[in-house]
């Protein structure tokens, strides 16, 4: 079996390949076309002795690769079955299969799925009763029964060896690793997390075979259940493996947890860093959060979604003035504010930009979400956000020990107090340097962490 990550800005490892991947009755070969230099070429070698072709296909730039890589696989191997899942073969099925180059896309989670089709192949033949599945009936879209959601607990562990992590390790330049494990969310009845004693065992597997130093827990529902989270840092805390670690949380979740979580356990545990998501109204309940953790030494990185749909019009303005006041934490309380982009299978985008979208690949490679959320976003919000992102950012962090980078903070502290954003060339100069610095090492501009 044949898995594929297109290239995209992300860094993290492609962990959506190494579910699929663990599910599967086959030998299994990951190529991540961010660390090939020719990964077009790679897959159509491989795919010669291939079962399946299974790709994940991110939104934007990324199916622009997609697309060369399986017609680069195709043209090798013409009768070589196709798979696409992830996000825009979940949301936007019929414009990936109008390619002629997929021959079914899985939709929604894809262990099962990818494993019962993969069996039907292996049988001789396919299977179109497979649940969570759309292909082609002539010119008509066909799609099975969606898969009902499943325990994560019953899914098999995710083996790391199916990829050179020491490869990530250099292009990262970080000994760490993520690691997903609940799904679903606490606004549904939907969620679901492995046993505290599954995540401790995987985090100790890597840090003593691999020698991992950070772990960083991508799923947004890790604080659904505070006893499993108590649970975990408990158990970290007696294995002795001594990395450090941090987690995604949405501010409900926080906000419903207080009382039954105690964050000094978690930092004793090694919780370095919380991620809070929070919307632009959300400035008390954030700050009082903050406070919380701050107090129990455990650093936050704030990120402010601003511009949905329907928000009123002072909203954005409200979420500066709440990121502004965190930035006397002593570097224990990082902001970053971010404009909301109406990406397939986002409610508020779908509702907002659908008449807007683009309706074939080639569309969606090229998208830009600021083309679309202009409609409700003003163009003075859209100019501030990214100067205030940064300027608060740098701000807000703890100077670092380079005399350019203490420049920089000097600076953005000094237009933070004065508020004045304008003429912004030091940002610019930053930015471009970042660019030029990822160009020379062959790495992606600004890897997306989260």
């Amino acid at each position: 079996m044949l898995l594929y990550e297109p290239r995209h800005a992300s860094a993290r490892l492609p962990l959506s390949l190494l579910h699929v991947a663990a599910a599967l009755d086959a030998r299994v070969a990951i190529v991540d076309g961010r660390l090939e230099m020719a990964p077009a070429a790679l897959v159509a070698e491989l795919a010669k002795e291939a079962l399946c072709l299974g790709v994940t296909t991110p939104t934007g730039p990324p199916l622009a690769d997609a697309v060369e890589v399986t017609r680069a696989a195709r043209a090798v191997c013409p009768r070589l079955p196709v798979l696409w899942g992830g996000p825009h073969a979940t949301f936007r099925p019929a414009e990936c299969l109008a390619t002629g180059l997929v021959d079914a896309c899985v939709m929604g989670a894809g262990e099962r799925t990818f494993a019962e089709i993969v069996a039907a192949l292996r049988a001789g033949g396919t299977d179109t009763g497979v649940p969570g599945v759309a292909w082609l009936r002539g010119q008509e879209l066909a799609q099975s029964p969606p898969r009902p959601r499943e325990d994560v607990n019953d899914l098999p562990q995710v083996d790391y060896t199916l990829v050179d992590l020491e490869h990530y390790f250099r292009f990262r330049g970080a000994r760490r690793a993520e690691v997903s494990t609940s799904r679903g969310s606490s606004e549904g009845q939907d969620w679901s997390g492995l046993l505290p004693v599954r995540v401790v065992g995987l985090v100790e597997e890597l840090a003593r075979r691999h020698r991992v130093q950070d772990i960083t827990f991508t799923d947004q529902g890790f604080f659904v259940d505070p006893a499993r989270a108590a649970a975990i840092a408990t158990g970290l805390l007696a294995s002795g493996v001594g990395l450090g670690w941090e987690a995604s949380a949405n501010l409900r979740d926080l906000v419903a947890s207080r009382g039954r979580l105690d964050w000094t356990l978690l930092r004793e545990s090694g919780c370095r860093r919380i991620r809070l998501f929070a919307d632009a109204s959300d400035g008390e309940a954030m700050a009082e959060e903050v406070a919380r953790l701050v107090e129990a030494g455990v650093s936050v990185h704030v990120v402010f979604i601003v511009g949905r749909p329907g928000e009123p019009p002072g909203a954005a303005r409200d979420a500066y003035k709440a990121a502004r006041g965190l930035r006397h934490r002593g570097g224990l309380a990082t902001v970053e504010m971010r404009l909301f982009e109406p990406w397939p299978g986002h409610e508020d985008g779908e509702k907002a930009a659908l008449p807007k979208s683009p309706t074939d690949l080639a569309g969606w490679s090229a998208f830009e979400p600021q083309s679309v959320s202009s409609a409700w976003i003003s163009s003075s919000v859209r100019r501030c956000v990214p100067r205030w992102s940064f300027y608060l950012g740098r701000a807000s962090a703890r100077p670092g020990r380079r005399l350019a980078q203490r420049l920089v903070h000097r600076l953005a502290r000094a237009r933070v107090r004065l508020g004045f954003y304008g003429l912004d060339l030091d940002r610019r100069v930053v930015l471009g340097l970042h660019r030029l610095k990822a160009a020379l090492t062959l790495r992606a501009p600004l890897p997306v962490e989260d």
